[in-house]
């Protein structure tokens, strides 16, 4: 059985590279400083970088190419790498420039900050860009963020506004109880730094029944409910992926979406038709869809490799007709591996 790397959405094409970098400590003005200079000043792995900075830009380049690029990027890590993603958070391909802004707040370097600062505060950039954005403006883990992200709890979006007050929330979480964030991204086998904590003392023996009413539960804050989202990934059995089927019911576009993303992480087949009836709900927000197809790729079954087929030659909307792309370019890479590695 194909398993893809469930740290993060791994799209580099090759056996799990998925490390930790550790956050570089680097000043603004280095952040600030041209691409092509730091390009240049890249010892030892200079032109592969900006080959793989060269091809991210290139719109000319199939997307599935363009966001192994970024991957790899990812992979090699530093400031150096940052500002040579940068560019990519205003490509005209959404589903690239929101995979870059998650991947920033994944490498946890600070010198993303004014990057992905500038990108929030855009409004001509997609809703969903700026959503990741300040989505990962929370991952970075600094205080500095707080200030930036409060300016936008009140944001026309819908989607950003309720992105920016989960991540208030986390940074205050932080804030509160720093030995549990201290072991936030250990306490998980999944690797990936998330947009609330799934190890909360309370929560990390419950019944799953108990989770998925919290996670369902409209009077709880959005952040609260992601601790149960995000709990029960952690438990990661058949019964946690159904409670958290549950949860495509919410009126919230971003919780949908981020329900989607875990059950992408999990890789279990009980929620393919789950997933699978998100794609097809061509009322369904495109956040929400996109996540749908980028999970069902992830999960080895018979049944959805035809559904992403059908839906990358018709879908007229660019990020979910795109992700199907990624899904099945995926799907097929890791399938020559397996075949090979026999």
């Amino acid at each position: 059985m194909v398993q893809y790397c469930s740290s993060v959405r791994c799209y580099a094409f090759a056996p799990c590279p998925c490390q930790g970098n550790a956050v570089a400590e680097k000043t603004v003005e280095e952040a600030k400083r041209s691409e092509e200079e730091v390009i240049e000043e890249e010892e030892g792995s200079g032109p592969k970088l900006a080959d793989l900075a060269a091809c991210i830009r290139d719109e000319k380049e199939p997307v599935a190419k363009r966001i192994q690029c970024v991957y790899l990027l990812r992979q090699i890590g530093g400031p150096r790498a940052v500002k040579a993603l940068a560019p990519a958070l205003s490509s005209a391909s959404v589903l690239l420039s929101h995979e870059v802004a998650y991947i920033l707040g994944q490498m946890q370097d600070q010198s993303a900050l004014p990057f992905l600062t500038e990108t929030l505060a855009n409004g001509k950039l997609d809703p969903i860009t700026r959503h990741e954005a300040a989505e990962a403006l929370a991952a970075l883990s600094t205080e500095k963020a707080l200030p930036i992200l409060q300016q936008y709890l009140n944001d026309p979006c819908v989607e950003v506004r309720d992105t920016c007050q989960i991540s208030v929330d986390r940074i205050a979480w932080r804030q509160q109880h720093p030995d549990l964030a201290a072991t936030e991204k250990a306490a998980s086998n999944f690797h990936s730094v998330d947009p609330a904590p799934g190890h909360m003392p309370s929560l990390k023996d419950a019944p799953v029944e108990q989770l998925g009413d919290l996670l369902c539960n409209p009077e709880k804050s959005l952040f609260d409910r992601y601790t149960a989202m995000f709990s029960l990934r952690n438990q990661n059995t058949e019964a946690a992926v159904l409670q958290l089927c549950r949860g495509f019911a919410d009126s919230s576009a971003v919780f949908r979406h981020e329900v989607a993303y875990v059950l992408g992480q999990i890789q279990h087949v009980a929620s393919v038709p789950a997933l699978a009836e998100r794609l097809q709900d061509l009322n369904e927000h495109a956040m929400v869809r996109h996540e749908a197809a980028e999970a069902l790729g992830s999960i080895n079954d018979e049944r959805c490799a035809p559904l992403l087929e059908a839906f990358q030659e018709a879908e007229k909307d660019s990020i979910v007709k795109e992700s199907c792309d990624v899904a099945l370019s995926i799907a097929e890479y890791w399938e020559e591996f397996e075949a090979q590695a026999e």
